[in-house]
């Protein structure tokens, strides 16, 4: 998710300017999750309360989370692989570390 604040190192739309960044979890205070927010911002106004996406139940993990657990679980990843073999790979390793009922 990209972010962006005013004044900034980047020319803007009428004369401004901007930082942006991309990040991975909440918006830290400065920080904006538009433009026009943080243009907003900058020149006094109030811009909207920022909103973090809602995370819904079918949400699939993202790279970097899949990556974290196998990391976690101590899976070598090949870069070449799609997610979907990445998280069968993660299942596995999962299923295979479930203690068995004997």
């Amino acid at each position: 998710m990209l972010i962006y604040r005013c004044p900034g190192a980047n020319h803007g739309p009428s004369g401004t300017t901007y930082d942006y960044k991309g990040i991975d979890g909440p918006c830290p205070d400065g920080w904006h999750l538009s433009l026009v927010d943080a243009v907003a911002a900058h020149k006094g106004e109030k811009p909207a309360p920022p909103k973090e996406p809602d995370p819904t139940p079918d949400a699939r993990p993202s790279r970097v989370e899949l990556e974290a657990e196998a990391a976690k679980l101590g899976i070598r990843v090949d870069g070449r692989w799609s997610d979907a073999r990445l998280a069968e790979r993660i299942l596995e390793a999962m299923d295979a570390a479930k203690p068995t009922e004997d």
